[in-house]
């Protein structure tokens, strides 16, 4: 299995170098809110509905599929493709840990308001309403793009999409309630998760 394994990469050193920066976004992802003094789960004493346990099974379910789907040679890209999957990585990673290191102590990945919450509209935030989860968007998709299945890349990214905007959906009736027409008019200006979009 390493054999086959290790045939997925261009040589070692991409290899091993896929291996650490995989690692360093996962780590990241949970030192950053500890550092920054954001909070964990607290399952029962939040609003999100199911939707932080929904994005974490299906990720399972994402990187699962694309591993199976590359193991089967499904879709396979090239060498220079996982190099920019890298670099995407990257990316993602410093998109979605910029956006979690603003939020300090308001990050939770329970929907919650913190007495004297208030609305970040710095950094990333000028611009995307949801940039932690534009950057983990990019971050899983990059991680399965980087084994080598454009294919599985690509189911990664639409199955995690959908009980991520479930997610947004939800956070966004909190957030209305919270602070009102300020945040409407932060919604008009800002995008949701992509330009454009």
């Amino acid at each position: 299995m390493v054999q086959v394994v290790t045939s997925w990469f261009p040589d070692a050193f991409f290899a091993n170098l896929y291996g650490i920066i995989v690692l360093a976004a996962l780590m990241s992802d949970e030192l950053i809110p500890r550092l920054t003094g954001g909070r964990g789960i607290s399952f029962g004493k939040g609003r999100d509905r199911g939707s932080f346990i929904l994005i974490y099974l299906t990720s399972l379910v994402g990187l699962g599929v694309g591993i199976y789907l590359r193991y089967q040679n499904i879709g396979v890209v090239p060498a220079w493709i996982q190099g920019l999957a890298l670099v995407f990585l990257v990316i993602g990673t410093v998109i979605r840990e910029w956006a979690i290191a603003l939020l300090g102590v308001y990050f939770s990945r329970t929907v919650k308001v913190e007495t004297g919450h208030r609305l970040i509209t710095a950094g990333p935030y000028q611009w995307f309403r949801h940039p932690a989860y534009t950057g983990m968007l990019v971050m899983y998709f990059s991680i399965v793009l980087g084994l080598g299945t454009w294919v599985g890349a690509l189911f990664m990214f639409i199955v995690l999409l959908f009980p991520t905007l479930y997610r947004i959906r939800v956070e966004e009736k909190v957030l209305l309630d919270t602070f009102g027409d300020e945040y409407r008019s932060y919604m008009e200006r800002t995008w949701r998760l992509f330009p454009k979009w």
